[in-house]
């Protein structure tokens, strides 16, 4: 055997060096915007065909997990638009952006109308195997993780054992979602568009004042 080297392999060099800039409150110019719309609507993408995947082998509960993951993706992109009109040396409002970015429960409410659209369905047909008043987050983790409700545990594998009409719900409203956001982000020369578009407008003073309410006042109610 050879001696053991003492040098760091680059690739774990910079996952570390990535991780220890979550702190990074920066503004982001209009390329950045648009290789970062671009960017998660891509990793959506990839969540929904290893979701379709993981369906196809029967791993019914995986599936739904990261179903939910690639809606929380695609949710990003509105989120991320919003940084289009948020004043560069506005640090404060930066902050409170890469902060709300950052929360699950956040975005998740940007498709609220969606989500409750199968959790209606979930607690009909299902209500006896899911409480009545889960959230997307609590559906999310229980789809990876063993939970322990009302002294019953809860494996993921046996609590989404054949859930095919929770499944085909979440599937309409990703496939819904991944068609429409591909119409401007499915290449980076759409989302630059989008972008141009968006920055060459006339925009109220207004609406960049409310923009900057609603990042504050979401970040607030969630409680990140």
């Amino acid at each position: 055997m050879g001696k053991s080297s003492n040098r760091q392999n680059p690739c774990t060099e910079e996952i570390k060096n990535i991780l220890t800039q979550q702190n990074d409150y920066r503004a982001l110019t209009k390329e950045q915007v648009a290789i970062f719309m671009h960017f998660c609507f891509c990793n959506a993408k990839d969540l929904c065909d290893d979701a379709e995947i993981l369906r196809k082998s029967g791993k019914f509960a995986r599936a739904i997990g990261l179903s939910i993951l690639a809606l929380e993706e695609l949710a990003k992109i509105p989120l991320i638009f919003n940084a289009l009109v948020i004043p560069k040396g506005d640090s404060s409002t930066w902050k409170e952006f890469w902060l709300g970015l950052r929360s699950h429960d956040l975005k998740q409410s940007v498709w609220k109308v969606y989500g409750n659209l199968f959790l209606q369905n979930i607690k009909g047909r299902y209500r006896y195997r899911i409480p009545a008043n889960t959230s997307l987050e609590d559906l999310k983790w229980r789809a990876f993780y063993v939970d322990c409700v009302m002294g019953y545990a809860l494996r993921p594998a046996k609590l989404f054992s054949s859930e095919k009409p929770i499944l085909a719900s979440i599937n309409r409203i990703l496939e819904e979602r991944v068609r429409n956001f591909g119409e401007m982000h499915s290449t980076f020369a759409n989302s630059i568009k989008v972008v141009d578009q968006a920055t060459n407008a006339e925009i109220d003073p207004e609406f960049i004042v409310n923009v900057k309410e609603a990042v504050r006042k979401r970040r607030k109610e969630t409680k990140v």
